[in-house]
């Protein structure tokens, strides 16, 4: 009796746990994120606004980053508002404080910017500077989205598209903290 006692108590933590587990999970990409962007130990959400509608093919959108909390100020930024999405990247560089990256189309095309950024003294700096990423047109996951940049020791990578050639291969670029 006791053995079944045990095994009830065990599965109720299992259960009760890996629901707590699913409600906390941290969403890395999309166009609303979590994350602590500020590096205060607490969970913000990070989420794509409208400022200024655009024109396709006249007149770029003008989008912000906002924060949950307000203490962080938001990120401006020109784009294709359709096909934007934010990046958690996680603390890149050893300083607190969850990193972004704003994957967007110019105006038009098959081919999209990213841009990294990192919060510092109150205001949004560029850690990694904006490179292109060719996707002719094609589907790219979340995860593959998620590995573009990317930390290995004590340093930091990403993958940026060789233009010397029609193949566009992916080659493995240090950033220089």
């Amino acid at each position: 009796m006791k053995f079944l006692f045990f095994i009830l108590l065990v599965m109720t933590v299992s259960i009760s746990y890996s629901q707590n587990v699913k409600e906390t999970k941290i969403i890395k990409v999309g166009k609303e994120i979590k994350g602590d962007f500020n590096g205060d130990g607490k969970f913000e959400t990070a989420k794509l606004q409208i400022v200024e509608n655009g024109i396709f093919d006249e007149k770029e959108w003008i989008l912000s980053v906002v924060f949950s909390d307000l203490s962080i100020p938001s990120l401006l930024f020109k784009c294709d508002k359709d096909y934007s999405v934010l990046i958690n990247e996680g603390s890149l560089n050893n300083i607190s404080g969850d990193k972004i990256t704003i994957y967007s189309p110019p105006n038009h095309g098959c081919t999209f910017m990213m841009t990294t950024y990192s919060l510092s003294k109150g205001k949004w700096e560029v850690m990694i500077p904006t490179f292109l990423f060719p996707t002719f047109c094609n589907y790219i996951s979340d995860e593959y989205l998620e590995n573009m940049i990317f930390r290995k020791g004590d340093s930091v990578y990403y993958y940026e598209a060789d233009n010397s050639n029609d193949t566009f291969n992916l080659i493995k670029k240090k950033v220089n903290l």
